[in-house]
């Protein structure tokens, strides 16, 4: 089986907003500890946040009460899975340089690609991430990424998909945005409930 990775960010790419961007993911070896998340973002449905999720399509970290990020977070620890979180300081001169002269494709491009120098993966896997491109651009996006990767994973696969559709996107949405709320605010609150899990890979 593939691995199965879900990607998403928090911050901006802006030079005059955020200080940090940080983009996260999220690898599953199995299907069966996926489908166990799935099984616990159900639960908050309907049962413990029936009426607080009752008009929510989907959960993003900005808007969702503490309460329901701890209960997330801690009923996850169960589960085998692994956290990648790639904080880039726009501070930098180096980051800088890359915003400026990049479009947000190039640097998606850049910061994937060094996830996956870093993060030595032995099988082929399926990338999903948030839509952030049009799907005309899409194509060529994912051309991109895979001559960066080069033949060691030509079976793998790229794919935009809607976060409301995946749980995977989801969660990994809340983990970027505890990750940014550490670095960005000084606050750790949030990832405490899984750090364990979570490698910071600074660019």
């Amino acid at each position: 089986m593939k691995n199965l990775i879900f990607m998403d960010e928090s911050g901006d790419l802006g030079l005059n907003g955020s200080n940090y961007f940080i983009l996260s993911f999220l690898i599953f070896e199995n299907e069966d500890d996926y489908n166990k998340l799935k099984y616990i973002f159900k639960k908050a449905r309907r049962h413990k946040f029936n009426k607080y999720l009752k008009n929510k399509r989907e959960i993003k970290g900005y808007r969702s009460s503490d309460k329901l990020i701890y209960y997330l977070f801690n009923q996850s620890n169960n589960i085998n899975y692994k956290i990648f979180s790639i904080v880039m300081n726009k501070k930098e001169f180096k980051n800088k340089q890359l915003i400026k002269t990049n479009n947000v494709q190039e640097i998606y491009l850049e910061l994937i690609h060094y996830f996956l120098k870093k993060v030595e993966l032995s099988i082929e896997f399926n990338l999903k991430l948030d839509k952030f491109i049009s799907p005309r651009n899409e194509i060529c996006f994912n051309k991109q990424l895979q001559k960066r990767i080069g033949k060691k994973f030509i079976k793998s696969s790229f794919n935009q998909v809607p976060s409301e559709k995946w749980k995977g996107i989801q969660f990994v949405d809340l983990i970027s945005w505890s990750v940014f709320q550490k670095f960005e605010n000084e606050n750790s609150s949030y990832l405490e409930k899984i750090e364990s899990k979570n490698l910071i890979l600074k660019f």
